[in-house]
């Protein structure tokens, strides 16, 4: 199969000027060769049996990574976090979605389940912490030098507040905390600055 876009993914030659589209990848001039022995993740198909996550999951770019993590079941928080991890991508930074109950939809990276298992393997910069079964699980399972956490709360305020507080049996610090209101630029922006405190 041959033309001048492809459903999927497509590997692009340097100097070749493309543009991405909702469910296709088009080239300016010349044409795309299709592989039908490749593998592409198609994203409109549904999550099916989460399993758990492996390293290759991880950025193979240097792009920071967050991993958002939930341990009880809610569609509507399910549904929010997926928008927000397909807007991320076009700022740079990948997300991961590890959520009991991921709902249907475009889904830009395949979810995982929200195990153990799953935060070793994608050893993820950030993970924001959708409940509190989740800040327990992440600060058993994080080397605490490398990864911050973020906690969401119930609000559907957009403020980034940071914080110092410190929860639980494993004395895990949350570092900042907003509600469902962020936009994928200001989530971004908090990648941003807790990577740019970790340098320090």
């Amino acid at each position: 199969m041959s033309g001048p876009s492809v459903y999927g993914a497509a590997l692009i030659r340097p100097g070749v000027s493309f543009a991405v589209g909702d469910d296709a990848v088009s080239v300016d001039t010349g044409v795309l060769l299709g592989d039908n022995g490749a593998v592409v993740h198609d994203p409109w198909l549904p999550p099916g049996r989460l399993e758990h996550a492996s390293p290759l999951g991880r950025p193979p770019t240097g792009r920071r990574l967050v991993l958002f993590l939930g341990l009880e079941p809610d569609p509507y928080l399910g549904d929010w976090v997926r928008g927000l991890v397909n807007d991320l991508l076009d700022l740079d930074v990948e997300g991961r979605i590890a959520v009991p109950t991921p709902t249907a939809g475009l889904h830009l990276t395949k979810p995982c389940a929200p195990t153990e298992q799953s935060i070793r393997a994608l050893a993820p910069e950030v993970v924001v912490a959708l409940d509190d079964a989740a800040v327990e699980l992440s600060a058993a399972s994080l080397d605490r030098r490398r990864c911050h956490v973020v906690r969401l709360t119930a609000g559907t305020g957009a403020d980034v507040v940071t914080e110092s507080l410190r929860v639980g049996r494993w004395r895990r610090r949350i570092e900042a905390s907003f509600g469902r209101g962020i936009d994928a630029e200001s989530m971004a922006d908090l990648v941003d600055r807790l990577d740019s405190a970790r340098g320090r």
